[in-house]
């Protein structure tokens, strides 16, 4: 059959009337398949997945239009959009997001308030710092990281940072024996495991001790931060802990029933039993709540009736924490939030990017980020703590 025997083919009219019986097929394969095709783009590096930008009040993490626009083309660095919250507590330079300037093409954060020492590269720096502490305070230097496996992640990093010849650690539950602080490989191996349990890492040369309490809800600190108070030789020097992304998953059937307000009142419950304490705690000892990190995995759905990978409740629970412990003297820790943001955004664009054994990158774990974030957050926590018995100068964080 050739169009000289059948001439309509190819009239005008016929031709108008293909185009469009072939975009109406265009448009009903695009809206049967709108979830794989995105994918398949992406996966063949052509486009960046959509993502679901939640709209969160009062938050510290939001990135505005024109930043996220910077953040895409990696070309300059963006300073966070910082919002006030209603009761702000008093920043710390280190530990403040708005002191920072944060690179997109190498998913770095720089911080503008004051400068600040690479202990990363130096452990020497480390052990001197301990020390000196030793020295001026006259006992032992007691470290505590408490919470879930965003803390035992930063243990695991600090632990690997800090690593010398008399180092040596211990899981309490599961192997119960010494092991050899000073071999990399040896520390590293924490990263490869979920250690639900008690994990306590001594350097007996400078009298100092790391410990990671597994409380992924918070529940056991009232009893401990009562110990340290009735028994001042064993309250830490220093205390960092974090919640909310199990305390989200707990109030599951709550966030179903009453909304994310009804389950983030909860939580607001809760800390508010610790409140008293941290207060205490707060007067003599330094003490820090890390905000919860964006995950990838919340950005990518629109609607979810599973409250952990709704991203609402992150921004929710962040900001129910802020209110709660502003005025108690507890360091706010929010300076991640952007990073973490960035992170998140290289994973949608490369999901299955990893980098074994050190997890520098680790996109396919949807509920942590990378050791590239978590070894600046080690610097973070050693130049709020070091600095001071280093002997720098005034321009340096203190």
């Amino acid at each position: 059959m050739t169009s000289r025997n059948y001439p309509f083919i190819n009239t005008p009219t016929l031709r108008i009337w293909f185009l469009v019986v072939l975009g109406i097929i265009i448009i009903i394969m695009a809206v049967l398949y709108r979830d794989s095709i995105p994918r398949f783009l992406s996966t063949a590096g052509l486009v960046l997945p959509p993502v679901h930008q939640v709209p969160l009040r009062n938050y510290n993490g939001l990135l505005n239009k024109q930043q996220q626009q910077q953040q895409h083309t990696r070309t300059k660095p963006f300073q966070a959009n910082v919002k006030k919250y209603s009761s702000h507590p008093e920043p710390h330079q280190v530990y403040w997001e708005k002191c920072y300037v944060y690179h997109p093409e190498n998913f770095t954060a720089e911080n503008r308030c004051c400068r600040m020492h690479d202990y990363t590269s130096s452990p020497l720096a480390f052990h001197t710092c301990i020390q000196k502490d030793l020295d001026v305070n006259n006992r032992d230097v007691k470290w505590m990281l408490v919470g879930d496996s965003h803390m035992r992640y930063l243990f695991s990093d600090l632990l690997t940072t800090i690593s010398g010849p008399h180092l040596k650690f211990m899981l309490t539950k599961s192997e119960r024996v010494w092991k050899d602080g000073s071999n990399i490989n040896t520390t590293m191996s924490i990263r490869a495991k979920a250690q639900h349990e008690k994990i306590v890492a001594i350097d007996d040369h400078i009298n100092f001790t790391l410990t990671f309490h597994w409380d992924h809800l918070l529940n056991r600190l009232p009893r401990m931060a009562n110990e340290w108070l009735k028994n001042s030789t064993q309250t830490p020097s220093l205390i960092v802990f974090s919640g909310a992304l199990h305390n989200i998953i707990q109030a599951q059937k709550l966030y179903i029933t009453g909304g994310p307000k009804a389950a983030a009142q909860q939580y607001r419950q809760h800390l508010l039993q610790l409140r008293p304490s941290l207060v205490r705690l707060a007067a003599s000892t330094r003490v820090v709540f890390k905000l919860v990190d964006h995950l990838w995995q919340t950005m990518l759905r629109k609607e979810t009736q599973n409250a952990v990978h709704d991203g609402w409740n992150y921004a929710l629970f962040n900001e129910v924490a802020v209110d709660v412990l502003s005025g108690t003297g507890v360091v706010i820790w929010n300076s991640t939030l952007p990073m973490s943001y960035l992170y998140a955004l290289e994973c949608i664009r490369s999901p299955h990017r990893r980098t074994l054994p050190s997890r520098h990158w680790n996109c396919p774990d949807t509920v942590h980020v990378g050791y590239i974030l978590v070894s600046q957050y080690t610097n973070m926590v050693l130049n709020d703590y070091c600095n001071r018995f280093l002997g720098f100068g005034e321009e340096y964080c203190l």
